[in-house]
């Protein structure tokens, strides 16, 4: 739940995403069958980032500062900031001049790390987190928009 609430789009792209409704149910032995390799990609990523949460709390070692580690290290590199604000926004986008587009992205940032790590800290029920990861993926050159 936390981590769809988080909705870390991992936007690897700058291209406009399109809208797609159907989850794929993961199991981790379906993973390199059903996935092309952006979806796998962002998938280990989350996973990742699922099990040092769940480790931080089976040590103890869940505070805040740790937590808020966790988020910088293991989520926010991967997701594209300036892509995901552009989504946000929609239409509104382009109306932005350059310095307010960077604002913009500036606090989105910094609210995911200070709603998210407080989410994150306080929730004990890892184990039942589950990630889907949406069917269509939209792709540019070396680049694609997955959403968790």
């Amino acid at each position: 739940i936390i981590l769809s609430v988080l909705q870390a789009n991992l936007s690897f792209a700058q291209t406009t995403f399109q809208n797609s409704t159907t989850l794929l149910p993961i199991k981790k032995h379906e993973i390199l069958e059903i996935l092309d390799p952006p979806g796998t990609a962002a998938l280990n990523i989350m996973l990742g980032a699922l099990s040092s949460f769940k480790a931080l709390k089976k040590a103890n070692q869940d505070s805040l500062e740790n937590t808020k580690s966790l988020v910088k290290m293991k989520i926010l590199p991967f997701i594209d900031m300036k892509t995901s604000s552009k989504i946000a926004l929609s239409s509104h986008w382009s109306k932005l001049e350059l310095a307010q587009k960077q604002l913009f992205i500036d606090y989105i940032t910094l609210s995911l790390i200070k709603d998210y790590v407080g989410m994150l800290h306080s929730y004990d029920e890892f184990d039942l987190v589950e990630i889907g990861v949406h069917k269509k993926i939209q792709r540019k050159d070396n680049k694609a928009i997955v959403k968790l």
